[in-house]
C-alpha cells in the first residue's frame, strides 16, 4: 500500500511539474539576451538541455524549465549574444616566434639570444615582424632606436644559428632582416646577383646589410620566398594539431564559436581539423571548403570534381565539422596593390596595370560550370571591381543554363563592388563575405593605389544590406576579436591614420551583430542551428561584461568576453 501511495505521489509530482525529466541542464537569468531572432528581441533568460536551447524569454517564463539538477547562473545584468560566426578567418596559421611586445632593438636581441640557447647549432630562428599583429603598425618607428636590428647584432645574439626576422607585408617598404648565417644559407653574398621582385640592400662594396625589401608572403612571386619556405622547419602532424586546438581556443576567447573558410584549404589542413574532430576536441564549429588547383588543365580539374561527390550541395559532416564546395583563387589582392580593378593604376613596382588575374575568364567559367553541373558549390576569391564584375558575369552565365539562386555561391573579400554588382548578387543568390578589418590594416594601401574616392567606397556594408544581400563579416588576417570586428563594422577606421573611410557605409549596431551571426550561419547552411538564440537551436552563446547596444561606440572593442559556450558547454572563461 505504501509503495502504491509513493508511486501515486511521484506521478502527481511529474504531472504538476515538481519533477521534470525534461528540465534544463543550464539556465541563465537576469541578463540582457540579444536573441537576433527576426524581431531582434531582447530576453532576460535562456535555458538549454543537451546542448540545445529549450526556452528563451522572461525570467519567470524560463524558470519553469528548471529542475533539481539544473545549473542556474545569475547573469547580474550582463549581456548575452549568439556565438559569432566568422565568414573567412584564416584560423589555422602556424606562427613563428612572436615579437608583439618588443619596444627596442635590445628587446628583439634578447628574444633571439633566448631562442638560440634552446636550439642546436645550425637550427633556424624565425621571428614574426615586431609589433602588434597582424599589421605591425608604425615599425620600426615605434622601436626606441627607430630602426630594425642589424645583421651584425643578430650575429652576436645567435652566432651559431641562422636568423630570419620576417617583414610585414602591409608596410610600404616590407623589410625582412637576416643574419650572416641565414644569408649564407640562402646564397646571398657580396657577389650574388639581384633576386627577382625583392631588393637586397647592400653596402657600397656590395656586402649585403642583412635587409631585404619586398613582399615575401604567399602572394610573392620571388624565388627567395620559395627558398625560405624550403628551409622553414617542418612541424610534426601532432604539433600542428595542437596548434589548431590553441587557435580555436583563441577564437573562443574573442567570442567566435563557428567559422566558414571559403578561401579554401588543402587536404593536409583539412586533415588537422578531422583529427581534432575525431578526438572530440573541437571548440569552434568549422565549415571548410577545398581549394582547387586552377593551374591544372580543365579536363584534369573535371576529373578532380568527379571524385568530389561528398562535397555536393551543403556538403557532408555534422554540427562540428562540415566540408563542402570548392574555392577558386582569382588572384587579385587589393591590400598589396594587386587588386584587379576597372581602371588602370600604378602598382607596387611603379608599373601601370589593372591588377593580377590568375584564372582567365574562360577557364573560370569552365571550372565554375563543371562544379555547378556536379552540384558542387562555388566560392571565388575576388577583391577588386573588375574581378567582381567577371565573377558575377560567370555566375550569371551559368544561371541562364542552370539556376543557382538556391546554391548560395560565394564571393570572398569582395571589397569594391558596384551598385550593379549588388543587384546581380541579390538576383543570383550570391553571398559576399567581406572584411572591414582591411580598412583598418590596409586603408593606406587603398588610398595609395586606388585613390581616396575609391577607398571611401570600399567594403560597402550599408549598400549590401540596402540591396537585400545577406553580406557576411569576417576577420581574415585579424584582429580576430569579435568585439573589434563589430566596432570596425560601424567605425570604419584606417588604423594607420585614424581617419574614417566611407562613413556613409557605416551600419547600425544591430546590423553589425546580424551580419556576424545569423548571416554567417546562412553562409554555412546552418541557419536552422546557429546564428540566433531561439528554441531548438544549438546553445552557442557569448556572455559580455557590458551592453554593446548602448555603451559608447568606442568602448565596444574593449568589451570583455566573460564566457563563451559551445553547445551549452563553457569553452572559455567562467560563469561564476
Amino acid at each position: 500500500m505504501k509503495k502504491l501511495m509513493l508511486a501515486c505521489l511521484i506521478s502527481s509530482a511529474i504531472v504538476s511539474g515538481q519533477i521534470n525529466s525534461n528540465s534544463a541542464d543550464l539556465l541563465l537569468f537576469n541578463g540582457k539576451i540579444i536573441t537576433v531572432d527576426k524581431n531582434f528581441s531582447i530576453a532576460q533568460a535562456i535555458a538549454a538541455r543537451d546542448g540545445k536551447i529549450i526556452a528563451v524569454g522572461a525570467n519567470q517564463e524560463v524558470e519553469k524549465h528548471a529542475g533539481p539538477n539544473t545549473r542556474r547562473i545569475d547573469l547580474r545584468g550582463h549581456t548575452v549574444t549568439p556565438g559569432f560566426i566568422d565568414g573567412h578567418p584564416h584560423m589555422f596559421g602556424m606562427e613563428d616566434i612572436p615579437l608583439n611586445d618588443v619596444k627596442s632593438v635590445k628587446d628583439i636581441l634578447r628574444v633571439v639570444s633566448q631562442e638560440a640557447a634552446k636550439r642546436k647549432p645550425g637550427e633556424w630562428i624565425i621571428l614574426e615582424p615586431p609589433g602588434e599583429p597582424p599589421y605591425h603598425f608604425h615599425m620600426p618607428e615605434r622601436l626606441a632606436e627607430k630602426r630594425f636590428p642589424t645583421r651584425q647584432e643578430l650575429d652576436q645574439a645567435a652566432p651559431q644559428n641562422p636568423v630570419y626576422m620576417k617583414s610585414s607585408a602591409f608596410h610600404e617598404r616590407p623589410t625582412a632582416v637576416f643574419n650572416s648565417r641565414a644569408l649564407e644559407a640562402l646564397g646571398i653574398t657580396k657577389d650574388s646577383g639581384p633576386i627577382k621582385d625583392v631588393e637586397v640592400v647592400r653596402q657600397s662594396d656590395g656586402t649585403p646589410t642583412g635587409e631585404v625589401i619586398g613582399n615575401l608572403t604567399y602572394f610573392s612571386q620571388s624565388p627567395l620566398r620559395d627558398k625560405l619556405w624550403a628551409i622553414t622547419p617542418a612541424r610534426s602532424f601532432e604539433a600542428q594539431v595542437e596548434e589548431l586546438k590553441r587557435d580555436m581556443l583563441d577564437f573562443n576567447a574573442g567570442g567566435i564559436t563557428a567559422i566558414y573558410e571559403g578561401h579554401g584549404m588543402p587536404e593536409s589542413t583539412i586533415a588537422l581539423y578531422n583529427e581534432l574532430w575525431n578526438r572530440g576536441e573541437m571548440t569552434v564549429r568549422s565549415y571548410l571548403v577545398k581549394t582547387i588547383n586552377t593551374f591544372k588543365p580543365i579536363e584534369a580539374i573535371k576529373t578532380d570534381l568527379d571524385n568530389m561527390a561528398a562535397f555536393r550541395g551543403p556538403g557532408f559532416g555534422d554540427e562540428f565539422l562540415k566540408i563542402g564546395g570548392i574555392c577558386i583563387v582569382f588572384g587579385d589582392n587589393v591590400g598589396f596593390g594587386a587588386g584587379f580593378m576597372r581602371e588602370p593604376y600604378v602598382g607596387p613596382r611603379g608599373q601601370k596595370w589593372q591588377g593580377l588575374q590568375l584564372v582567365p575568364d574562360d577557364k573560370l567559367y569552365e571550372i565554375a560550370r563543371a562544379a555547378a553541373e556536379r552540384g558542387i558549390r562555388v566560392n571565388v576569391q575576388a577583391s577588386g571591381g573588375k574581378a567582381i564584375d567577371i565573377v558575377l558575369g560567370v555566375f550569371d552565365r551559368i544561371d541562364k543554363e542552370m539556376p543557382i539562386a538556391k546554391r548560395r555561391f560565394v564571393i570572398e573579400h569582395c571589397q569594391f563592388p558596384s551598385q550593379q554588382n549588388m543587384k546581380d548578387a541579390a538576383r543570383l543568390g550570391v553571398i559576399p563575405t567581406t572584411v572591414t578589418n582591411f580598412l583598418w590594416g590596409q586603408g593606406n594601401a587603398y588610398i595609395k593605389y586606388y585613390g581616396r574616392e575609391l577607398a571611401n567606397q570600399a567594403i560597402p556594408l550599408r549598400s549590401w544590406l540596402k540591396h537585400g544581400v545577406p553580406v557576411v563579416q569576417s576577420a581574415d588576417y585579424g584582429p580576430h576579436n569579435a568585439m573589434f570586428i563589430l566596432w570596425q563594422s560601424i567605425a570604419r577606421k584606417n588604423g594607420w591614420t585614424g581617419e574614417v573611410l566611407g562613413p556613409q557605409e557605416s551600419i547600425s549596431r544591430e546590423d553589425a551583430i546580424r551580419i556576424f551571426t545569423i548571416n554567417g550561419a546562412r553562409l554555412a547552411f546552418w541557419e536552422d542551428k546557429l546564428g540566433s538564440l531561439e528554441r531548438g537551436k544549438l546553445a552557442d552563446l557569448v556572455v559580455l561584461d557590458r551592453d554593446i547596444l548602448t555603451c559608447p561606440l568606442d568602448d565596444i572593442p574593449g568589451a570583455k568576453v566573460l564566457a563563451t559556450l559551445v553547445g551549452g558547454k563553457i569553452v572559455y572563461g567562467s560563469l561564476n
